[in-house]
């Protein structure tokens, strides 16, 4: 059955995307720098202790915490807290070296921003006659000394 030759055409398009894709996994496979899981679980072990010395920083500090690791189709916010009548989104970074604020660029600012209007939309109620705040915790330095620094008020939607 024949049904035009836009079908021969849809085919090929999907026999191309395989090829591709079959390509990449060639490449990555040649590829001389490899991530092992090890050092996947090691930064995600790193990321779960930032993000808990600054909740910690920030409770103590008098906010109040709403949610952890709010996610959407988007992205993710870190902590979502709340302190007096403002509704704060907060981002965690953690880096041995520094440059933790510097790797919050502008694409990672509408991740938390469309992920904060969503978080918006399904709390409404709780979201009422609150302003709201995005800020950017970062740490720095190894974990025995690190260096935390809370930025208030980082960007705006």
């Amino acid at each position: 059955m024949y049904h035009g030759p836009w079908q021969s055409a849809q085919k090929y398009r999907i026999w191309w995307r395989k090829l591709v894709s079959y390509g990449q996994l060639f490449f990555n496979c040649l590829s001389k720098t490899k991530t092992t899981k090890r050092q996947i679980a090691k930064h995600l072990s790193d990321g779960q202790w930032a993000e808990q010395q600054a909740e910690r920083y920030l409770l103590s500090q008098g906010l109040i915490l709403l949610a952890r690791n709010f996610s959407c189709t988007g992205g993710e916010i870190d902590r979502i807290m709340r302190q007096q009548q403002t509704l704060v989104f907060v981002e965690v970074r953690y880096r041995q070296s520094g440059g933790a604020l510097a790797s919050i660029n502008r694409a990672k600012q509408q991740k938390i921003l469309k992920c904060s209007a969503h978080y918006l939309r399904c709390h409404k109620q709780a979201a009422i006659n609150l302003a709201c705040r995005f800020d950017i915790i970062t740490i720095e330095g190894l974990k025995k000394q690190p260096t935390l620094h809370w930025i208030k008020d980082a960007f705006r939607a």
